[in-house]
């Protein structure tokens, strides 16, 4: 028993100096002001500052890269200066109720595994819970719903790929370019962007490929395959062991030693893929897992604005709707919240 103890506690120690180094070694060199919005000065990296087309409520969206340090000391700088100043409104998250569930009963706060899986969700619930009154929005698509949007659109895919003369690989090419520039880069589809207000401003290629982002890259990807074991352990162990069989199949059938048999191999396999990967997938992720998702997410998001103008009067008050989500989403919505007006 004392034993056991003994190693818990170096345990415990451990975690404390590796999650203390990490929150050290991940803070930007410059502390991250947010501009108040709107405003001219330059946005933080990975954020769009805005007001909701129908509302006028300033609408300040954080972007970032799952369980990323950088991600999470963002969410946590910009959330704080809001809180201190009073400008928070409101919070809203990419998680559905089911999700958030999982993570309440799996790492709720205070417990090991919420420090060892930190992430940037649960960061803006407590900080959000200190500084607002106002209920946290659980924005994103319940996730059953969306299992059966992917199915749909995978089916679809399938059925569209294997007929090319009857127009289905008219239609994949057509759904690709639409999904690519309603949910990934809208500042190509100038017509949605006309509001009167000049250009709308979009995240590009630079905030993904940030030096502080991508430095805690590996961090995220240990942090999020281990969430991901622990929640769905059986099918992530299946994914792992698929993909270790294919290495070892690629690496056993042509071997180290043949360089240029393993290049092509490699090649050929690669060019196979993308013919078939790009048209089966490319619909599920642009429309299933982003297109879909952006405008219900963008929907609740205007609900939390319309709430926070009737509280703040004209809607042009110093509140602010902070929204924590994915780098893939923001863009996508973004253009919903610029561009449509009910």
């Amino acid at each position: 028993m004392r034993s056991r103890l003994v190693v818990w506690t170096l345990f415990l120690l451990c975690h404390i100096i590796i999650s203390d180094t990490i929150g050290w070694a991940f803070e930007p060199s410059t502390p991250i002001t947010p501009p108040p919005p709107p405003s001219n000065k330059p946005t933080p990296k990975q954020t769009l500052v805005f007001r909701e087309s129908s509302t006028g409520v300033p609408v300040h969206i954080i972007g970032t890269m799952h369980y990323n340090p950088h991600s999470i000391y963002n969410t946590k700088t910009i959330l704080t200066h809001y809180g201190k100043t009073g400008e928070l409104g409101g919070v809203a998250i990419e998680l559905c109720p089911l999700r958030w569930e999982i993570y309440q009963r799996k790492q709720p706060k205070g417990s090991l595994l919420r420090g060892i899986l930190d992430n940037e969700f649960q960061t803006a619930v407590e900080l959000a819970s200190r500084y607002s009154a106002a209920d946290i929005v659980l924005a994103d698509e319940d996730i059953e719903a969306n299992d059966v949007r992917i199915n749909e659109a995978f089916s679809s895919s399938v059925r569209d790929w294997l007929n090319p003369l009857g127009g289905g690989w008219n239609r994949l090419a057509d759904d690709l370019i639409r999904g690519w520039g309603e949910s990934v880069d809208p500042s190509l589809m100038t017509d949605e962007n006309d509001n009167g207000e000049g250009a709308v401003e979009y995240l590009s290629s630079l905030d993904l490929f940030d030096v502080d982002l991508l430095s805690g890259a590996p961090v995220a990807l240990v942090r999020y395959a281990s969430a991901a074991l622990m929640r769905k352990p059986i099918k992530v162990t299946l994914l792992f062991a698929w993909i270790s069989l294919l290495i070892a199949l690629l690496t056993t059938r042509v071997g180290f030693d043949d360089v240029n048999a393993l290049s092509l191999s490699f090649l050929g396999g690669l060019v196979l893929s993308i013919s078939m990967a790009i048209p089966l997938t490319g619909r599920v992720w642009l429309f299933a897992l982003l297109g879909e998702r952006n405008e219900i997410i963008a929907d609740n998001i205007r609900l939390e604005c319309r709430r926070i103008a009737a509280e703040d009067g004209d809607g042009n008050g110093d509140k602010v709707c902070v929204a924590v989500l994915g780098l893939a989403h923001c863009n996508g919505v973004k253009r919903v919240l610029c561009s449509r007006q009910d």
